[in-house]
């Protein structure tokens, strides 16, 4: 193989650029290799695209068979079916005619047609010279609001490079947004919203009529799924400013277990600091609700006392607790825990405080007692127990670098782009779930004021349990 000087149109430098099989090759050589590639490539195509295949193959054959007039009228027919189809099951034609179309035409004329100068102006490409090679598109799958796009990653390329990328790919094909989503091993899907999913308002869910803690649902994620929060053996804490939906959350949680806490196998223990004023309404649901400073840090001390208490009694019997209406799952909520934690006016109260929530927080998943925490700063001196709240939300926030305080550092560069979640949308946020390295964006459901009445004269928390409600610090009979 002989080796031929080159300038290098990228740097100006010099280089060697190893002369390829076949360049040498006359002209006859040559087209007869393209014809037999051309022959290859007909049944190869056929195979790989059978849907386009039969079209063309038919056309053809009315054309030729049966003449001009013919093809028009199969044409028609063919468009008077697929309307009927579009109007009669809308579900069906989508997945079987529209996405896949859209798919093969944006595939064609918006990523493939500009994908190499789109990798090397990206700075995604690699080689040396003049030879620059791009990752390679496997496939493009499209729906009505964002385009997926499967990627075979260059040798020494891994998904942390395009992670750095996500905007200037945005941009550079037009999308809202791009995130990054590990297939396997060197492919990465490349996710570009095109439409926001969650752009309306997701109202209120019906209460399942089976509740089951590992999984209750409160909104919707931006690819159509519905979003569930696991309590049962586990602590959730939702990060948010002032006006980012943190309410819709709680609310969303707190309605989705309601009848498991009509029925006493749930009951929720509610701390509220801002005087009452949000959560006030549901009280109806509650076993225990207080909104004063003292009795907030005794319903926590409660709750430290009823973990050690089980664990005592459930060593050597359960490793994990099971609710019955003897022994319910305690949920206890705090909708502003950096009240509790930074800004008590009593420095007594606020290592009490500390004390029994490193208990429950440390102790308390395995005996049935969670917390669902809410919190608009969370810096580690105003939430120093972040770290033991294994599920955590993140809803809109002031700045770039609170994302990776919740969700853990890269968390923005995977797609996280809390701080720029827009105050239109109360209730958006990220989430990590379980097996995806990627943040999956999702919004709460909108519980309103006469949702929460309903479900208050629906689902009431029965008179008895482990304990009298307490109503602005005063134990009620």
């Amino acid at each position: 193989m002989r080796v031929k000087w080159a300038a290098d149109q990228v740097a100006g430098d010099e280089y060697d650029v190893p002369r390829r099989p076949g360049d040498d090759d006359s002209l006859v050589v040559s087209l007869g290799k393209g014809l037999g590639l051309l022959l290859l490539l007909v049944p190869w195509y056929g195979l790989r695209h059978p849907g386009t295949t039969v079209v063309l193959v038919a056309t053809v054959w009315l054309w030729a068979s049966h003449g001009l007039a013919a093809l028009l009228a199969a044409y028609a027919a063919l468009t008077i079916a697929l309307a009927a189809w579009s109007f009669w099951h809308r579900s069906s034609f989508t997945r079987f005619v529209a996405n896949p179309f859209r798919s093969r035409v944006r595939g064609a004329w918006v990523y493939r047609r500009r994908w190499r100068s789109a990798m090397h102006l990206c700075e995604l490409s690699k080689g040396w010279g003049a030879e620059r090679y791009a990752p390679h598109v496997i496939r493009v799958r499209c729906d009505a609001f964002a385009d997926r796009v499967r990627v075979k990653l260059l040798p020494g390329q891994c998904p942390s490079d395009l992670d750095g990328k996500t905007e200037a790919l945005a941009s550079t094909f037009g999308a809202l947004g791009c995130r990054v989503q590990v297939d396997k091993p060197g492919v990465v899907w490349l996710v570009f919203t095109r439409r926001d999913p969650l752009v309306d308002v997701v109202p209120a869910l019906e209460p399942a009529a089976s509740v089951d803690l590992t999984g209750v649902a409160v909104g919707t994620r931006d690819d159509g799924q519905p979003w569930s929060v696991g309590l049962q053996s586990t602590h959730v804490l939702v990060a948010g400013e002032t006006g980012a939906g943190k309410g819709s959350v709680v609310w969303s949680v707190l309605r989705g277990v309601a009848p498991a806490i009509r029925d006493g196998y749930v009951q929720a223990w509610v701390a509220d600091p801002k005087g009452g004023m949000e959560l006030a309404p549901g009280r109806a649901l509650f076993s225990r609700f207080t909104h004063e400073p003292e009795p907030m840090v005794a319903l926590v001390e409660q709750a430290a006392e009823l973990v050690t208490e089980r664990a005592n009694r459930l060593r050597g019997i359960a490793r994990q607790h099971t609710p019955t209406p003897v022994e319910p799952f305690v949920l206890l909520v705090v909708d502003e825990l950096a009240y509790l934690t930074a800004y008590l006016p009593e420095r007594d109260l606020s290592k009490r405080l500390a004390s029994a929530l490193s208990v429950v927080l440390s102790q308390g998943r395995a005996v049935g007692v969670s917390v669902l925490a809410a919190v608009q700063d969370p810096r580690k001196d105003i939430v120093a127990m972040r770290d033991l709240f294994p599920v955590r939300i993140a809803l809109r926030l002031t700045e770039a670098s609170q994302v990776g305080m919740v969700l853990g550092d890269g968390a923005r560069d995977r797609g996280a782009r809390c701080d720029q979640i827009p105050a239109s949308m109360p209730g958006t946020g990220y989430v990590l779930i379980d097996g995806q390295r990627e943040p999956v964006r999702v919004r709460a459901a909108y519980v309103s004021d006469d949702d929460i009445a309903a479900t208050c004269r629906t689902y009431p928390a029965p008179a008895t349990g482990l304990g009298a409600s307490m109503v602005e610090g005063e134990v009620l009979p």
